[in-house]
């Protein structure tokens, strides 16, 4: 029972993201999470984090409350910087396996949907139809899982991602590895990755599957030439650059489309979260959006995590929409942390 709160908080983080499930699950996540904020705060908080990291908090969340657009708007925005304060006090071991455990889980699904003829792209239990939700907890959940059994979460998690359609996912997956190689972080744990893929490029031959699972990429090249200003991510990149004001035009985790037409969120919204926040909340935000996230990439040992949080935000905006509150939780967690983030050199503890 000494632990229920950093249980709490783990699992509550793990079901906001399991639309897949239904919205029972949504609801259940959001009130442990509520229940774990109340709880582990209540008690002596022995790490705050670095000041840098409130600065910026109190930067980013007055102007999110004053120019918000609603209830949650404002809900969101005030319990950012309590979420974060949690994960920098919570149970590290425990928060690893939960996600380690939901990576699994999440991976698992998205190949028996897939080889159950869901040929055109899943996010398995996260979330059937959007497999950006999925990627997410694919790729983060193995990243924020126990340092020694990264390896093989991701071992799993990459055969997944490939299966799952995102090409978003391929993007972070190519970022990832680049840093691999940047960082020197090479060795025969890699190889149980180049057998798993392997596979899954065999089985997408054999099943004819590449173009149906891949073919956003040629529609989404083909909307830079795209005048109309609101069909495609380009173009809608484009326009919000146009239209950049000092404060912003108002914190909105909900309603982040441009136009009239709320049911093409999917070619009418922001798809990169540094455009979201300079457009919503303005320059001085975004500067200290940018403090925050790089910051934490330089002073602490989770490369590899922060990498995956911004990789995954540069052409999506679930990590500031539906998934917002993973942002401050990751932040918290990589600042507790003080043990190397090899994945493949060498054996971590952790």
């Amino acid at each position: 029972m000494q632990k229920l709160n950093h249980y709490l908080f783990s699992v509550g983080l793990v079901l906001i993201a399991m639309n897949g499930i239904g919205k029972t699950a949504n609801v259940a996540g959001y009130i442990c999470l509520l229940a774990s904020l109340y709880l582990i705060l209540r008690k002596k908080v022995t790490n705050l984090g670095p000041w840098w990291m409130w600065t910026c908090f109190i930067i980013i969340v007055p102007i999110a409350v004053i120019l918000n657009t609603g209830v949650t708007s404002i809900g969101m925005a005030v319990l950012a910087p309590v979420v974060y304060l949690t994960a920098l006090n919570t149970d590290r071991k425990v928060l690893s396996w939960a996600f380690g455990v939901a990576s699994i889980v999440a991976s698992l699904s998205i190949m028996i949907y897939f080889f159950n003829g869901r040929y055109g792209g899943t996010g398995g239990l996260v979330d059937t139809i959007n497999y950006n939700l999925g990627v997410a907890v694919v790729l983060l959940g193995a990243l924020l899982g126990p340092k020694t059994w990264r390896w093989a979460l991701l071992s799993l998690a990459i055969p997944s991602v490939l299966l799952s359609g995102a090409e978003e996912g391929l993007f972070a997956l190519a970022i990832i590895g680049v840093v691999c190689i940047i960082r020197k972080d090479i060795g025969m744990k890699i190889m149980p990755i180049i057998f798993m893929v392997t596979i899954c490029a065999v089985s997408l031959l054999v099943f004819h599957q590449p173009e149906s699972l891949y073919n956003r990429i040629n529609l989404q090249l083909t909307s830079l030439n795209d005048d109309v200003g609101i069909s495609g991510r380009w173009s809608v990149y484009a326009q919000s650059l146009r239209d950049i004001h000092v404060w912003g035009h108002g914190y909105d985790p909900v309603r982040m489309y441009f136009g009239d037409n709320p049911q093409d969120m999917a070619h009418t919204t922001i798809h990169n979260i540094p455009l979201l926040v300079l457009y919503q909340l303005g320059p001085i935000a975004f500067v200290a959006w940018l403090v925050m996230v790089f910051g934490t990439l330089w002073k602490t040992s989770e490369k590899y995590l922060i990498v995956g949080l911004f990789a995954l935000s540069t052409f999506d905006h679930f990590l500031w929409t539906q998934l917002w509150f993973w942002t401050p939780a990751i932040l918290g967690v990589a600042h507790q942390s003080s043990i190397k983030d090899w994945i493949w050199r060498k054996q971590c503890v952790g």
